[in-house]
């Protein structure tokens, strides 16, 4: 006799496709959180959704003193930025979300305006319900530390080697160099980022365009020497 086997909830949740749902701003990929709060009540009507308030100080002035007074926000704030607390209760189990409030830049906001508050608890309601299963794999990697940037001085090697490539084949050969970089990027490294310029580059990207240039110089000066 064998065993049946038990699939729980948070496996059942993790198996949704939700892939044609899914949307993209820059180089993240999200989850609309309409489409998430649909997919939350078809399978549990009774899923509640809780925001944490937290308790602000303020000075109100009067006629003539001042009334120190507390007020109740859906947000906290700190020195280094402010964050929501948003919790999902599902299938009777409960998962929370500590969300950054960031503006449109991805930078941390010490006075969040409301606009800027409403969509990080958007944002952590849905990563709040990701913890149950659904479209977890969005997530996957997401806290993987950036590739460090390249400093000033491999950027301006960078670009005196281009410089002298482009005076060898005629032209500013930047703009195919940065093509033939995304090309590789498409075909071997799709992690990596593509970059539209120079300035974008990290180390990753300053090593493989300097053996593209390298490689396309020995090829230029070749053709020349071969034409005399």
């Amino acid at each position: 006799m064998t065993e049946k086997k038990i699939i729980t909830d948070f496996q059942k949740m993790t198996e949704i496709d939700v892939s044609k749902r899914i949307q993209q701003k820059g180089k993240f990929n999200y989850l609309p959180w309409s489409d998430a709060h649909e997919l939350m009540k078809k399978h549990d009507s009774n899923a509640i959704i809780s925001i944490r308030e937290f308790e602000h100080w303020m000075v109100v002035k009067g006629d003539r003193k001042e009334f120190l007074v507390s007020k109740e926000l859906p947000y906290q704030t700190t020195n280094g930025g402010s964050y929501v607390e948003v919790s999902v209760l599902f299938k009777e189990v409960e998962e929370t979300e500590i969300y950054p409030i960031l503006d449109f830049k991805n930078n941390d906001v010490t006075s969040p305006t409301m606009t800027q508050v409403n969509k990080a608890l958007k944002r952590a309601f849905v990563k709040a319900l990701a913890k149950h299963g659904l479209g977890l794999y969005i997530y996957r990697g997401e806290d993987l530390p950036e590739p460090p940037t390249i400093e000033v001085k491999d950027l301006e090697k960078t670009e005196a080697a281009l410089s002298a490539l482009s005076e060898i084949v005629g032209f500013d050969a930047t703009e195919e160099m940065i093509k033939r970089l995304n090309l590789w990027i498409e075909e071997s490294y799709p992690q990596l980022d593509k970059i539209t310029k120079l300035e974008q580059m990290n180390k990753q990207h300053y090593g493989m365009i300097g053996r593209l240039i390298a490689q396309a110089t020995n090829q230029a000066e070749k053709a020349k020497k071969e034409k005399k």
